[in-house]
């Protein structure tokens, strides 16, 4: 079992930090507002107001939970260690694995997911990517891994060590140079 961070860029913990901060005061603000005596009570909508602080602690809680905490790769996969619900990765699916040149990502969208608070992750899109799924926690030393199904953006750190123990494990899998011409075609 080989284990690595999922290290954190400093532009990542300042976005995080302000989530957090304006989800509390949000969550503080309408718990606030809810419980004052001079609120008229007007039924269903007083009470979804009431609820809103729960909605937002629930969410942060939520955008926590499945953001990336780190990678582990055992003997048939490659797991993305989550709070809940770990992604996994069969191994004998790896067909490629490429080490990203800085600004493989410039423009990709993001599909389904969340950006900037506790990590990247989700379903995005790039013209040089095509569809993937990114876990990651930082831009740099970003790693991909095309599978028979997927395409996965990763954040290993340290990411070159990594590609080689995806390599030695994945018996069918091939290292991609970054922009080489000959990588799959992009879904």
């Amino acid at each position: 079992m080989a284990l690595y961070a999922a290290r954190w860029e400093r532009s990542l913990k300042v976005s995080t930090a302000l989530f957090v901060g304006l989800s509390a005061a949000g969550a503080a603000v309408t718990a606030f507002a809810a419980r004052r005596p001079e609120t008229p009570d007007v039924g269903l909508p007083a009470l979804l107001f009431a609820a809103l602080p729960v909605f937002i602690v629930a969410t942060a809680v939520a955008v926590w939970a499945l953001a990336p905490s780190g990678f582990e790769i055992e003997a048939a996969l490659i797991r993305v260690e989550r709070p809940l619900l770990p992604i996994e990765i069969p191994l004998r699916e790896v067909r490629e694995v490429e080490l990203l040149a800085p600004g493989a990502l410039a423009g990709a969208i993001r599909l389904l997911g969340t950006s900037g608070a506790f990590g990247h992750y989700g379903r995005f899109r790039s013209r040089s990517l095509g569809k993937f799924r990114m876990y990651a926690t930082r831009g740099d030393g970003l790693v991909r891994v095309t599978t028979d199904r997927d395409t996965f953006v990763l954040s290993p750190d340290p990411a070159e060590p990594f590609v080689e123990e995806v390599l030695s494990r994945a018996a069918r899998a091939r290292r991609v140079k970054p922009g080489s011409r000959f990588a799959s075609p992009r879904r």
